[in-house]
């Protein structure tokens, strides 16, 4: 399951539920979803992440130190 489908199946549960969100319950069910939905960005990226890491360290020797520098400066970015 991609991550757009994983996002739209998550929505469409919460929506499907019905539940008012001016209740003190649907606005706890609301916050839960979205912070699902930041959740699978957040595993989303970090998957991007290792596979880059992997791509980078078969490369790592290859690279000026310029480029190490970026590399390990946005690594510790994120």
């Amino acid at each position: 399951m991609t991550l757009t489908e994983k996002l739209a199946y998550i929505k469409g549960l919460a929506d499907g539920l019905g539940v008012d969100e001016t209740t003190k319950e649907g606005k706890k069910i609301q916050v839960l979803s979205d912070k699902q939905i930041e959740l699978l960005f957040a595993a989303d990226l970090l998957e991007h992440y290792e596979r880059a890491k992997k791509g980078i360290g078969k490369n790592w020797e290859k690279l000026s130190e310029e480029e190490k520098a970026a590399a390990t400066a946005y690594t510790y970015q994120i």
